[in-house]
């Protein structure tokens, strides 16, 4: 957990980042210190590791992963594979 969150710091401070993974990097760094409320609770804030149920924990374990991913491989159009800023 630690290196994923060290992961989205660099993504944060490199220069050369672009800016969708920056801030993509930027929500899941707010998420996961539970600044931001995750809208897929249904606005409830999510619950503490510690309250957990196996399943639950295995699933919040899936989701900051696919976070992680989505910061390190940034999705792009896959018509031509140039973006809109080529």
């Amino acid at each position: 957990m630690e290196s994923a969150v060290n992961g989205l710091i660099r993504v944060c401070q490199d220069e050369k980042s672009p800016p969708p993974a920056v801030a993509t990097a930027g929500v899941a760094l707010l998420r996961a210190n539970g600044v931001l409320v995750d809208r897929s609770s249904g606005g409830k804030k999510s619950k503490d590791p510690s309250e957990m149920t196996g399943d639950e924990l295995q699933a919040e374990i899936d989701r900051l992963k696919r976070a992680v991913r989505e910061v390190a491989e940034p999705a792009y159009d896959a018509h031509d594979g140039a973006s809109a800023f080529d």
